[in-house]
């Protein structure tokens, strides 16, 4: 990740690298399951109700995980058979930029690289959940 942060400030254009990616997807998974995502979500004022996230990000291996993000808190799930209040198609970099914060989610939505099925509204709030570190 910092390698990209480096040349993403020299190239416009930086991209993850490939094979990094499936180890970072692994944190990332690994990081919300025990809790430990708090250097990258910043919580807001608690939620009424809890909003499923439900991410299908493609790839080599297509994944699929829901992030329940509850009062001030937030977990992985598994996906369940109910409807996610916002489903999230995208490609794994872009998965991951947007976790780390990395990434403009406005610009992601405009540029086509985030597909929303579901209350746009909630994609911005989780915009705003995870600004990075």
């Amino acid at each position: 990740m910092h390698e990209w942060d480096i040349r993403a400030g020299l190239e416009p254009d930086a991209q993850l690298s490939a094979a990094s990616i499936p180890s970072i997807l692994l944190t990332i998974g690994e990081s919300i399951a025990s809790g430990s995502l708090r250097w990258a979500f910043w919580s807001g004022p608690a939620l009424p109700a809890p909003v499923r996230y439900r991410f299908i990000v493609t790839g080599a291996n297509l994944t699929r995980s829901d992030v329940l993000v509850d009062g001030n808190t937030l977990r992985m799930d598994e996906p369940q058979e109910s409807t996610a209040n916002v489903t999230v198609h995208c490609d794994a970099a872009t998965y991951v930029l947007l976790v780390y914060g990395r990434l403009n989610l406005e610009a992601a939505l405009d540029s086509g690289r985030l597909v929303v099925v579901g209350d746009p509204a909630l994609v911005l709030d989780f915009g705003q959940w995870f600004r990075g570190i």
